[in-house]
């Protein structure tokens, strides 16, 4: 059985994002953000790979990625080799998350692997379009019909593909943000979740004591 994580989202201080997505988005148009630690399974180089494409099409498109994490500098290089440093934006470790989601048009996840980040469930949770991985539990909660998308792992032309899309779809995207919040908050309800995994220990303990008395 599948017991997800229980999410309560606070409402980010609409201030605050404003002036989180000002010093982001600088002179661009459109701010695409990730969350996370800086190393190999975020595949935070495949997203600034991607962050080039999209950047060459889309001049407007900037990046901002918030976490720490020790592949920071090999980041730092690429960012400098592609000519990036005006686009993409590592943001180091912040605090409030959910402000920093909140300045964003759309998030992004380009993991080889995952669970079920909590950082898309929040991003969903705001109402914002995601493109990400097909990795993990990704698809259960990612879905086409509600403004998201799914591409493969470590394939960067499929990213910037999608992404440009869904900037290209914006307008599409932001009416559909009511689907994304009801199927995030169906997803991570903190009773319904927190009364799934008690069922599911009571029903585990049942079993055992059952097993243990067949045994004596």
């Amino acid at each position: 059985r599948t017991c997800y994580d229980g999410i309560i989202t606070r409402v980010p201080d609409v201030i605050a994002a404003a002036q989180v997505r000002k010093s982001l988005l600088g002179d661009g148009t459109f701010l695409i953000g990730a969350a996370g630690r800086l190393d190999r399974q975020k595949a935070y180089h495949h997203l600034i790979e991607a962050a080039r494409l999209v950047c060459l099409a889309c001049p407007g498109a900037r990046f901002a990625i918030a976490g720490e994490g020790p592949l920071r500098p090999e980041l730092e290089t690429l960012i400098r080799r592609f000519d990036l440093g005006a686009r993409v934006i590592l943001c180091g470790f912040m605090p409030d998350v959910g402000t920093f989601l909140g300045a964003l048009d759309l998030f992004v996840c380009s993991s080889l692997w995952e669970g079920l980040p909590i950082a898309v469930v929040e991003a969903m949770l705001l109402g914002k379009p995601v493109v990400a991985t097909n990795v993990g539990g990704m698809s259960e909660i990612v879905r086409c019909a509600e403004g998201g998308c799914l591409v493969p792992p470590g394939d960067p032309q499929a990213l910037a593909e999608s992404l440009l899309e869904a900037i290209r779809s914006a307008p599409a995207l932001a009416s559909t943000a009511p689907l994304r919040i009801r199927h995030a908050a169906a997803i991570a309800d903190p009773l319904l979740n927190a009364t799934r995994l008690d069922d599911l220990m009571a029903s585990a303990r049942i079993h055992c004591s059952a097993g243990a008395s067949r045994a004596f």
